[in-house]
């Protein structure tokens, strides 16, 4: 087998430190760009997750050691902390993983509510392993008028969960972020990305990330309202 000649070589070396890149995310480029359009809504976006963990640590505080609300604090800061996560991953190029992440971000948000309330029953059950969080949503559905949540903000959820469940799979959506559409024609991408052609559809994914945000203070008070219910606390 015959060596490659130099220009093969230089282009092997090229896809390798694309690679690279694509690794370490070491393209200040993309991230830049992503800044330029979307860099003004940070402040909103870091103001109410600042709240929304400022509200969570007095929930987080359990002196008598309930096993039950130590789960629900721990789903209210995965939800925290892989939406800012999402978020970055956004921003950085990624969508289609920030997509992954935020749908477990709506996973823990249906179960911190679902578990908040004793009645129904779902902590125990996801305790003792018999209650899968890939099913918190429809759930949460179905109980949402129990936990004194609005319909229409219920089924909202339900749609955005659903639209990140088709870009965990390799669905025609998904397989859609492969190529940039770009101002030049198609070509493949590898690793991080801006799309020229894509800036409606980022647009509205940073609406779908900044308005969730803004609703985590809600979310928090929502589930501290459940689990201090009379209700609630005479069945502890």
């Amino acid at each position: 087998m015959k060596s490659p000649g130099l220009e093969n070589q230089n282009i092997v070396e090229d896809v390798v430190s694309g690679i690279v890149e694509a690794i370490l995310g070491g393209l200040p480029a993309v991230k830049e760009r992503f800044l330029w359009e979307f860099g003004h809504e940070l402040p909103e976006f870091a103001g109410k997750m600042a709240e929304a963990y400022l509200l969570w640590k007095e929930f987080d505080q359990n002196p008598t050691k309930d096993e039950r609300k130590a789960h629900i604090s721990a789903f209210i800061f995965r939800a925290m902390n892989y939406h800012v996560q999402a978020l970055h991953l956004f921003l950085i190029g990624l969508p289609i993983p920030s997509g992954h992440m935020e749908r477990q971000v709506l996973e823990s948000i249906a179960m911190a509510f679902l578990c908040s309330d004793r009645t129904l029953d779902f902590a125990d059950r996801y305790i003792a392993g018999k209650f899968g969080t890939n099913r918190a949503v429809d759930a949460l559905v179905k109980h949402q008028a129990r936990l004194q949540l609005e319909k229409n903000s219920v089924l909202m959820l339900k749609e955005v969960h659903s639209l990140y469940d088709k870009v965990s799979h390799p669905t025609l959506l998904n397989l859609g972020f492969n190529v940039t559409i770009g101002v030049n024609g198609p070509s493949s991408c590898f690793g991080p990305a801006f799309d020229e052609g894509k800036i409606g559809l980022y647009r509205v994914e940073m609406n779908r990330l900044c308005s969730l945000a803004v609703t985590f203070p809600n979310f928090i008070q929502g589930v501290e309202r459940n689990w201090v219910a009379p209700s609630n606390t005479s069945k502890r």
